[in-house]
């Protein structure tokens, strides 16, 4: 039987090490983390799939109840303890459907809770959709769509991961402004067994909660990207994110065929040019020829504009099927996007690409049957935390 991974919550050094030996000793769990701090904990929850948690509620009862009861469904087995058993704290424990409350933190019975929790994974019935980003040649503008669908899908709820999987010196991390410690090439030098919580540690995450996996900056890390690991590093990222967007190399190899392989759904995006269109008929041939179903290929004309050299016809009579999603040209917007590293919903001029990032979100969603959160302003519903946190505060 695979063991259950948890966090554990207590502001006291003390009590977070006797829960984590209590728990350890059950040789059920396996302890992900622990966390001082509230946020960080409520964060980590946010961002990473976990079967269970354990609150110590000695300090900022409330607050911490309140973090729990605005966790999406399915939560994680939720296990309390306190020094004292007031009986409001048992209360708002039943509410919140808390398998267990230890008094004093004694764990005492704690492995029949753990025999009748049940592993996040197997409440979902498939792992999270991949979608893969590749331009039909390089300059038609994909890293950007990826890098803002990314953001587009994270700002719903959905957790939402950014790959990078260049072998020339990708940009998803330029674009995003980020200078990671780590990238793909460190999760290939690995030795031995890859795991989550090292996965986790190589991902940075940019501030509007996108979560990448940068390309390697150095050219002596990019020849070693390899297939072998890339099937791994996918299923972990599958148990962790909602959903998976891959920057994928046009150029195609053994690297990013895989990738494509592996992928839900593929978007081939390209420019309204005869050139740039006469590369994407020949991918998504080639796509289709190794064994994609056509229906999970998608064409995305970017840099639309009724200046450009071929009509929106003429586009689709060139490459012998129809759009999918079309994105407007806006140069301006553009060049300031990736020369000052910032992102479209901080541009009032961006409003018109970002609302068509947005109708390519909602199509994308479609085709992978992903179903949007009920809360789909995480924004607004952390504002809502806020306040009750601090009218708890001066109460």
């Amino acid at each position: 039987m695979d063991k259950l991974t948890f966090l554990v919550y207590s502001k006291s050094p003390e009590t977070r090490t006797s829960i984590v030996e209590q728990l350890l000793t059950t040789d059920q769990v396996v302890v992900n983390a622990t966390f001082t701090d509230l946020n960080s904990m409520s964060e980590a929850l946010r961002l990473r799939r976990v079967d269970g948690i354990y609150l110590d509620l000695d300090e900022e009862p409330d607050e911490t109840l309140a973090s729990v009861a605005s966790l999406a469904e399915p939560r994680p087995t939720i296990l309390l303890g306190a020094r004292d058993s007031d009986a409001g704290l048992l209360l708002s424990a039943m509410r919140i459907g808390a398998k267990d409350f230890f008094i004093d933190h004694r764990l005492t019975g704690v492995q029949k809770s753990l025999q009748s929790a049940q592993p996040m994974r197997q409440h979902s019935e498939r792992a999270a959709p991949t979608l893969a980003i590749v331009g039909a040649k390089g300059g038609v503008g994909a890293t950007t769509i990826a890098c803002e669908l990314g953001v587009s899908l994270q700002e719903t709820g959905l957790r939402t991961i950014v790959c990078d999987l260049s072998r020339r010196l990708g940009d998803v991390a330029l674009y995003f402004d980020l200078r990671p410690r780590y990238d793909m090439s460190d999760i290939v030098r690995r030795e031995g067994e890859l795991d989550a919580v090292f996965v986790d540690a190589v991902v940075a995450k940019h501030e509007s909660q996108v979560s990448v996996l940068a390309a390697p900056t150095k050219l002596e890390d990019v020849t070693q990207l390899k297939s072998a690991k890339l099937d791994r590093v996918l299923k972990l990222l599958q148990d962790e994110y909602d959903v998976i967007i891959l920057d994928v190399p046009w150029d195609f190899d053994e690297f990013s065929l895989r990738a494509l392989d592996m992928s839900n759904e593929i978007l081939i995006i390209t420019n309204a040019d005869v050139t740039s269109l006469t590369h994407a008929r020949t991918r998504r041939q080639m796509i289709e020829r190794f064994g994609a179903l056509p229906e999970r290929v998608h064409v995305v004309l970017n840099r639309a504009s009724a200046e450009q050299s071929l009509a929106e016809k003429q586009v689709v009579e060139f490459l012998e099927r129809d759009l999918d999603a079309t994105i407007p040209d806006q140069p301006e917007v553009a060049r300031k996007c990736t020369d000052e590293g910032v992102i479209l919903r901080d541009l009032k001029e961006g409003r018109i690409m970002r609302e068509a990032i947005v109708e390519l979100r909602d199509r994308a969603c479609e085709w992978c049957d992903l179903e949007l959160p009920e809360q789909a302003e995480p924004t607004s519903r952390r504002k809502l935390i806020q306040k009750l946190r601090k009218a708890i505060r001066r109460n």
